[in-house]
């Protein structure tokens, strides 16, 4: 398989060219998981992937607990399907609670310290549907629990992780916490190594073609489970060398080869940039400014044919947003159509939010 056969295969499976997506529950269902540190970032992350999504209705899925937001897979959060929520904490937490003990050992936090936290803010939601996160904290400094500099944070992960909360109802532009067994009362049970198989079909499903590194990446399992996950469904996968790496992949049939050029605008942190540990397909023979560095703040990319090509940023004016493209010097005149269209389509989206 050439790197452009894999590119247009990352494409469509990425919903970025091809998508029956409807709301931002199909977009979520369809990715298993969307990174969402940046919560603006992530909301044009799922509207280009569901056409006519707009800001509004990512938001309103969001506080209606359509689509839940917490920490899962790798320590960051996600948006995720609530019926997958727990099968996708009971597989991935045990490497998250290995990751972050290193730093709650640097920021001070006793192991002692978080199964009494977690029951402060279990009796804090007493008669309450929902916290914001300094209500959250107040009750913790009452209960003489640390909660300096990044303390509180770590020990909110840590209740995400171990299933006591997840996101709540937003409170005006403030994001709160709700209780995950009144947010979430029920969840797909899945034994372990059916849970593994799980999750590499939904990786390889909608970020495929992929490595067996990169899923390990992606999913934050070690990668003798990530080799196990994929093995345990290896006679429905399809695999082809490019470069010299295997790349896995549910095969959903070959996207034809477009005549007309494929220009996205991913926001930071876009699933397409960040899911994978070798990022040479997209960016190699670009300039260092549009290298994208492993664990660092990834800026908003201008994608040409599946290609990391340039940067893009929103900027607000006296007449609204507007969006300032950092393109290549040389490009032909249609790929500065399709500039100008992909530039309009996330004008509109922002006009209608």
């Amino acid at each position: 398989m050439t790197r452009a056969a894999l590119l247009r295969r990352r494409l469509q499976n990425h919903s970025l060219t091809a998508s029956a997506c409807r709301t931002p529950l199909d977009v979520v269902r369809t990715m298993g998981a969307v990174q969402a540190q940046d919560y603006a970032a992530a909301k044009w992350a799922i509207a280009l992937r569901g056409p006519g999504l707009k800001e509004s209705d990512i938001d309103a899925a969001l506080d209606a607990g359509t689509i839940i937001r917490t920490h899962v897979l790798r320590p960051t959060w996600h948006f995720v399907d609530p019926a997958d929520l727990r099968w996708m904490l009971a597989l991935t937490a045990p490497r998250i609670r290995a990751s972050t003990a290193t730093s709650h050992r640097r920021l001070g936090i006793e192991p002692s310290a978080l199964p009494r936290s977690r029951r402060v803010i279990e009796r804090a939601f007493a008669g309450r549907r929902d916290l914001t996160r300094a209500e959250l904290v107040d009750a913790l400094r009452r209960a003489r629990l640390p909660v300096d500099g990044l303390q509180p944070i770590f020990l909110m992960l840590d209740a995400e992780v171990e299933g006591l909360v997840c996101s709540g109802p937003r409170r005006g532009k403030q994001f709160t916490y709700a209780l995950l067994d009144e947010r979430v009362p029920n969840g797909r049970v899945v034994e372990r190594h059916d849970a593994l198989g799980r999750l590499a079909r939904i990786y390889l499903t909608s970020h495929g073609p992929a490595t067996l590194r990169d899923f390990a990446w992606w999913s934050g399992l070690t990668t003798r489970d990530a080799r196990t996950a994929i093995a345990a469904i290896a006679p429905s996968l399809a695999h082809q060398v490019v470069d010299g790496l295997t790349c896995w992949f549910v095969d959903g049939g070959a996207p034809p080869i477009s005549r007309s050029p494929t220009v996205h605008l991913l926001p930071n942190f876009d699933e397409y940039l960040v899911a994978y540990q070798d990022r040479g397909p997209i960016t190699d023979g670009m300039p260092s400014r549009l290298q994208l560095s492993r664990g660092g703040v990834l800026s908003a990319r201008l994608l040409i044919n599946g290609i990391v090509a340039g940067t893009w940023k929103r900027t607000i004016g006296r007449r609204g947003v507007d969006v300032e493209i950092a393109a290549p010097a040389r490009i032909g005149d249609r790929v500065r159509r399709a500039i100008r269209t992909a530039a309009e389509a996330y004008r509109e989206f922002a006009r209608t939010s």
